[in-house]
């Protein structure tokens, strides 16, 4: 459950979740009272099971406002819970780069070997088709002579795909 946040909004309702608010029956029935009192506010009710917020009001403007005071004085960690959330988000884009680095010498070692077969089979084959001829050649014969089934037609179905994504 985040520290704070806004679950749903619609005209003149929102709801809100609360993790320090879970357990906290004192302080679900403070804010009851409290937010009840608020001009402009129809209904308030919060629940220390779920740590649900649900507001009522006549104007948005008196919601935001609410909604501004729980996320910066009433349960401040959930600002502390944004950057933390950025920062963790952000290590995991630097994962993602490193990975995307390895993939990336992968596929530049592939495009050597194929400019290389390319050369030296005079532009006829280059790393793909070379590929997808052997796995044709091992598929046709384990489908027809040795009457292997399943692996066959995969290593044909494997070639097709490999020719198809040129």
């Amino acid at each position: 459950m985040p520290h704070f946040a806004c679950v749903s909004v619609l005209k003149g309702r929102r709801r809100y979740r609360a993790a320090a608010l879970v357990g906290n029956a004192e302080l679900a029935k403070l804010i009851e009272e409290k937010v009840s009192t608020l001009p402009d506010v129809q209904f308030v009710q919060a629940s220390a099971v779920t740590g649900s917020i649900l507001v009522f009001a006549h104007s948005e403007g008196t919601l935001d406002k609410l909604e501004n005071f729980f996320r910066f004085r009433l349960f401040p960690n959930a600002v502390e819970g944004l950057v933390g959330a950025v920062c963790d988000a952000g290590q995991a884009e630097a994962g993602k780069a490193e990975s995307a680095t390895y993939l990336k010498a992968v596929q530049d070692t592939a495009d050597v070997f194929s400019q290389a077969i390319f050369r030296k089979s005079k532009a006829f084959l280059d790393l793909r088709t070379l590929i997808a001829v052997v796995l044709t050649l091992r598929g046709l014969r384990k489908t027809v002579f040795l009457g292997q089934r399943p692996t066959g037609p995969q290593m044909l179905w494997w070639a097709l795909s490999l020719l198809r994504r040129r």
